[in-house]
């Protein structure tokens, strides 16, 4: 986690109850963190399934399917199919699921899948920067570099290529969509959502002795009723480049440590 920001989620404390004390409060109140907390780690473990035979664990082979069922009460954890919860939260989808969206009512079963379209945008040709920067140079121009508007296309290991759109702020903060059913089959860093929020932010604060850069990502979820938070699992920015124009930018994403690489190349626009 970067920044503390005043959008962090909090739970409000009910009525307190005659004879309740201090102590029973602030268990009610750690305990529904738990209970949301347990929802997500649930769905993390029910997805380990799907990609085994392909080399990845806790990653969904293909997009969740569309829920059925739109009850009033929220969704459970997604399977690791992705089908959704019943009702209001769709379901997660554990970590590499994007979870169902809510279904349409009446208990009709709608069979849904993503179909990812060609990618439209072309980033044009990459021009490789020989400049010899030092290790701090380096740094330094990547920092300075980086901020901006930026359209471009995403390569994972699981689906197929999407275009994106991103703003990394000077200030540290960033946003992004899937140019395609954003929020639904698509998020522009695979996991967690597209909304904007204060949340989200990055660094660049890291050099290697080969002059790679990198920094911290947080991943940001929206968590319905209990609002917008990270998962848990911090996102990471590597092998952050720069052509020689300084408007061509390529680097991998990482989620968790072990989940990638997703993959950006990028041209900059205006916006």
């Amino acid at each position: 986690m970067l920044e503390a920001s005043a959008e962090t989620p909090s739970i409000s404390q009910p009525q307190a109850a005659v004879g309740r004390t201090d102590h029973d409060r602030d268990a009610s109140i750690r305990s529904r963190g738990t209970m949301v907390h347990g929802l997500l780690m649930l769905a993390l473990a029910t997805s380990a399934a799907a990609c085994r035979d392909v080399g990845w664990t806790d990653l969904p082979v293909e997009p969740p399917a569309v829920g059925s069922d739109g009850g009033a009460t929220g969704g459970t954890a997604g399977t690791s199919e992705g089908t959704a919860g019943a009702g209001g939260w769709g379901g997660w989808g554990g970590v590499g699921g994007f979870g169902g969206v809510g279904g349409q009512g009446g208990g009709t079963e709608v069979a849904g899948t993503c179909d990812y379209p060609e990618t439209s945008f072309d980033p044009g040709a990459w021009q490789p920067d020989q400049t010899p920067w030092t290790l701090d140079e380096a740094l330094a121009h990547l920092k300075a570099g980086f901020p901006g508007h930026w359209q471009g296309v995403v390569t994972t290991p699981w689906v197929p290529p999407y275009d994106v759109t991103l703003t990394f702020g000077a200030d540290g903060s960033y946003s992004g969509a899937c140019r395609w059913s954003s929020n639904m089959c698509c998020v522009a860093f695979y996991y967690g959502t597209d909304d904007d929020t204060s949340l989200k932010r990055y660094a660049l604060d890291t050099v290697t002795a080969a002059g790679q850069v990198g920094g911290p990502i947080d991943i940001i979820y929206d968590y319905q009723a209990a609002g917008y938070a990270e998962s848990g699992y911090q996102g990471d920015l590597r092998r952050v480049e720069l052509d020689t124009t300084g408007n061509r930018l390529r680097f991998e994403f990482w989620y968790g440590g072990d989940y990638g690489p997703l993959k950006f190349d990028l041209a900059r626009v205006t916006p």
